[in-house]
């Protein structure tokens, strides 16, 4: 299972609540520190990652603790290229890819997961390495996302390739020298789109789309949900522990513009790329 979306709309709180309610293999913090031996660093700090609790207390995509649940960067720029989409950077790293994940859902005879927005721009290279993978789309409302991208710029969050902070949709090559407001609403757009294009080429009908409003609001019930959702995938599930009944959404941040500038702008840039002014599918 594979959370997709745009940097910033929620899904580090969807990775922590999903490892937290069910029993999944994941990359740990423990893990992407010995990026080159995952899986042996797992194995031989397994206890960190099987005592783990969460606290909910992310820091742009960041969980404290050596067993707690890692967007695995290091890990994955081992096997992925960040300015290329749906490909990995050789055959031999789409093997390494696959035993590595592999090995790691023996290891804890459960369902491998992870989060990481680069994994947006990977479905379809997924989709062949993977038997059907199953991809949680994380969503948020757009003006909030721009509002918390631009936040995490202003922050010094790494990283930037090729100009483009974090994740570099499709829609960027016609955005090359825009202006950083710009370049966030192109992100949350073309990424949004480049997930939903690939879903639907692709793997459809193994796609969950979660809001994260109602992800803030009520978590168990969404669990619940997409719990079920997983099972009539042939994804077998076991209950871990409870989350909270509810999750504290923290306030606006980022560059402080207006709704109406930030909306005009994805306007714009919808009559610019019309193609990319997607609107979201029904929820399978």
């Amino acid at each position: 299972m594979f959370i997709v979306g745009p940097p910033r709309s929620g899904t580090s709180l969807l990775y922590e609540s999903l490892v937290t309610r069910y029993r999944f293999a994941y990359f740990s913090n423990l893990a992407d520190r010995f990026s080159f031996m995952p899986v042996a660093a797992t194995a031989v700090g397994i206890f960190l990652v099987r005592g783990w609790r969460g606290e909910f207390e992310s820091r742009y995509g960041h969980i404290d603790g050596w067993g707690a649940p890692s967007e695995a960067g290091r890990i994955w720029n081992r096997w992925l290229p960040r300015t290329k989409r749906s490909c990995a950077i050789s055959e031999k790293a789409e093997k390494q890819l696959h035993a590595a994940i592999s090995a790691l859902s023996a290891l804890f005879d459960a369902p491998f997961i992870n989060k990481n927005v680069m994994l947006s721009m990977h479905i379809g290279m997924l989709t062949r390495i993977f038997e059907n993978p199953v991809f949680i789309r994380v969503t948020r409302d757009p003006v909030e996302n721009v509002r918390s991208i631009l936040g995490a710029q202003d922050a010094g969050i790494g990283p930037y390739v090729n100009g483009w902070w974090s994740v570099r949709p499709t829609l960027a090559d016609r955005f090359e020298n825009a202006d950083r407001l710009t370049k966030a609403c192109v992100q949350v757009m073309g990424i949004e789109a480049d997930i939903l294009a690939d879903c639907k080429r692709y793997t459809f009908d193994r796609l969950f789309t979660v809001d994260y409003h109602n992800l803030c609001e009520r978590p168990r019930d969404l669990l619940d949900e997409l719990g079920a959702f997983l099972r009539d995938c042939k994804i077998e599930l076991r209950d871990r522990l409870q989350v909270p009944t509810s999750f504290h959404r923290r306030p606006k941040n980022g560059a402080r513009l207006s709704e109406a500038v930030i909306r005009a702008k994805l306007g714009e840039i919808a009559r610019q790329a019309p193609l990319y002014a997607v609107s979201s599918p029904e929820q399978p």
